[in-house]
């Protein structure tokens, strides 16, 4: 079974069950997208090594290559490709997320201190610097900075963009049986869409909604009931867990047009392990609904990114490679 760090990997969806009693959420369509093209390096002819976060925004696709510990944009079409923040010790030094709003990228630079550095047309502009960041989705508005930040009592950092000395934690966690372990358990990844914060745990089957503005907790959506996360929840709690570890939900995912697309890892030991598994959910309004589900060919993938017409996904087994997909209008 495939561990990051002190956590084992494990979720969600492969098949369902119609005999559920939330038959409604139970309906979902099984999505049919085309691979219409497969690129394993660079326009400069450098192969990808380790791409662990990828985002969409106007045209161009942002990617983070962690051995390279860089940061660079793609045009769609794949042929063009620009640096937005070079790996040095003055750039880059180990970064492990980023986002981006307005052809502007929030890189968190575990290297430099944990520094958050701030770039637009390939300069760096800000910096700022915090505790701690995670390897988590990030996100931003107008106003706000939004990272998970796990405590006792608050699972994200809200950070004012204008004033950063300016910060709430905000956010539900669920409590475990002490407070280093609901810290450890509570890294979410966050999404951003229309003024609501979407929460994503790592490794419990809850989504969390808020009013990004004010933090005020709006919805829960609880997908325990599906039947393949009935079993693998089951799995889990048969197995032997340390204190110090426990199995990842969700890998990794992205908003867009109203629909969170998440990318689930499917639970099993070496040989049955996978992680291609995509759920999209309709965000368009406040009661959230899984609508569609859909396997990617391969069996890993780490990150995933969405456009009007195109699903980008990170391919990551005996070789490195983004995975171009047409949607299904």
């Amino acid at each position: 079974m495939k561990k990051v760090f002190a956590k084992a990997a494990f979720i969600l969806l492969c098949g369902l069950a119609a005999c559920n009693p939330h038959k409604s959420d139970m309906e979902l369509e099984t999505m049919n997208y085309e691979l219409v093209e497969r690129l394993t390096e660079f326009p400069d002819s450098t192969f990808f090594t380790e791409i662990t976060h990828a985002e969409y925004e106007n045209g161009r696709i942002y990617l983070m290559d962690k051995k390279r510990g860089d940061l660079v944009a793609l045009t769609e079409d794949f042929k063009q490709i620009e640096c937005i923040a070079p790996h040095s010790e003055i750039d880059l030094v180990m970064p492990i997320a980023f986002t981006v709003w307005q052809d502007t990228v929030y890189i968190c630079d575990e290297g430099s201190i944990n520094t958050l550095k701030v770039y637009t047309k390939g300069k760096q502009i800000s910096s700022l610097s915090s505790v701690r960041f995670y390897e988590k989705r990030m996100a931003v508005n107008n106003t706000a900075l939004y990272t998970t930040f796990p405590t006792d009592s608050s699972c994200y950092l809200k950070i004012n963009r204008h004033d950063t000395e300016k910060r709430a934690y905000e956010g539900k966690v669920v409590k475990e049986e002490n407070e280093r372990r609901t810290i450890m358990k509570n890294e979410k990844h966050l999404f951003l869409n229309n003024g609501i914060l979407y929460t994503v745990a790592e490794c419990y089957p809850y989504i969390d909604s808020y009013n990004a503005k004010t933090g005020k907790w709006i919805k829960n959506l609880d997908i325990s009931h599906i039947p393949v996360i009935q079993s693998n929840i089951s799995f889990i709690e048969s197995q032997p867990v340390e204190p110090k570890s426990y199995y990842v939900y969700m890998e990794d995912g992205d908003i867009h047009n109203n629909f969170l697309y998440l990318l689930c890892a499917s639970l099993g030991d070496n040989n049955n392990y996978r992680c291609n598994t995509l759920l999209k959910v309709d965000v368009s309004n406040e009661d959230m609904k899984p609508v569609g589900y859909y396997e990617l060919p391969g069996r890993f993938y780490t990150a995933i990114c969405v456009s009007d017409n195109y699903l980008y996904a990170i391919y990551s087994d005996k070789d490195c490679a983004i995975e171009k997909y047409k949607l299904k209008q």
